[in-house]
């Protein structure tokens, strides 16, 4: 198999391989790709893209199909949407009505404001990012059987500074190292 027969140089001993998170719209993956193949991996229902919901419904953060399911009984607990809010500001961002959660702006940071079990609580930006990243790593791990340490970010449209800056800090809260950023 593909992924198995180069756990090698996935764990970046040669250089060669390189681990993709992806993000299109309200989507996540994963790809690896080394000597110009490339492999999407699959969650345990089989899925390539999950959606990139968090909900906090629970009393542990869920995040993709469990967190889309979750927002159609308990939209103020679920986030999405988040690539069209992270490092904007809050003039520049569309607040959707459909919207559970809020947006608060504190000291010019913008906070999702998410209920949970405990009430409403404020979770900045990169919190939010990092928890889909911690998602993903996990995943990567346990199908790769092996530890990350460097991931490459691609979406589907240029990230402005800011925006890269929320993901080089929710990388960080999760011990990876962003190698660079692409467009999709």
């Amino acid at each position: 198999m593909f992924v198995q027969s180069h756990l090698s140089s996935i764990n970046g001993l040669n250089g060669r391989s390189q681990i993709k998170f992806l993000f299109n719209e309200n989507f996540n993956a994963i790809e690896i790709s080394e000597r110009g193949f490339s492999k999407m991996l699959k969650d345990a229902f089989g899925n390539e893209w999950n959606p990139l919901y968090l909900s906090m419904a629970q009393a542990t953060v869920e995040v993709g199909k469990k967190a889309k399911t979750d927002h159609e009984k308990f939209p103020k607990y679920v986030v999405y949407d988040v690539l069209k809010v992270i490092g904007k500001p809050l003039n520049e961002i569309k607040i959707d009505p459909k919207w559970g959660f809020k947006l608060v702006e504190k000291d010019g940071i913008i906070y999702f404001q998410i209920e949970t079990i405990s009430g409403p609580r404020l979770f900045p930006q990169e919190m939010i990012i990092a928890a889909f990243l911690k998602s993903m790593k996990l995943q990567t791990e346990s199908i790769l059987n092996v530890q990350i340490k460097e991931i490459c970010i691609s979406t589907n449209f240029k990230l402005n500074e800011s925006q890269k800056a929320i993901f080089e800090k929710a990388a960080e809260m999760n011990f990876l190292e962003i190698s660079g950023f692409d467009v999709l």
